[in-house]
């Protein structure tokens, strides 16, 4: 990431950052543990490296939103389009299976506008809310805390 770029949002925990520039693209880095930065390894990253997923599918996207939890990661496109990444033990980022990249998540009829996540290992959740208010949430429901539809 140039250095003149600029930041447009930061998410963070206590392994590693996720920013979105202000060419809306997204970068990651620090440590990379279940691939928690979406770039396809998981070697740490001492810099801000771009996203890019394994088919181009987010080429031509511009990042709105992006939330991490230790080990996973999610973020909505200005055109609502829902991304997840990292560690899906507890299907926080809608698939069970680990993602290397990131993995578009279809919510047909729907528009994500914001995200966010919590927790790690096994009590990790995401949070999503849409264009027409409607807040969805995925992972373990340990306590009560995941809804579908609210």
């Amino acid at each position: 990431m140039p250095g003149s770029l600029g930041v447009k949002f930061i998410a963070l925990t206590y392994r590693h950052a996720m920013l979105i520039g202000n060419d809306g693209q997204l970068y990651g880095f620090g440590f990379n543990d279940a691939n928690a930065l979406g770039v396809g390894d998981s070697s740490i990253r001492y810099t801000p490296t771009l996203v890019v997923d394994n088919n181009n599918s987010f080429r031509n996207k511009t990042f709105a939103h992006v939330a991490v939890s230790p080990g996973m990661g999610i973020a909505c496109t200005t055109d609502g389009s829902l991304y997840t990444w990292g560690y899906g033990g507890t299907d926080a980022r809608g698939t069970l299976d680990p993602g290397d990249f990131p993995l578009f998540i279809l919510f047909p009829g729907k528009n994500v506008t914001y995200v966010a996540a919590a927790g790690s290992g096994a009590n990790t959740k995401s949070i999503m809310i849409t264009s027409d208010g409607k807040v969805f949430t995925m992972g373990n429901n340990n306590g009560g805390t995941v809804c579908f539809v609210v």
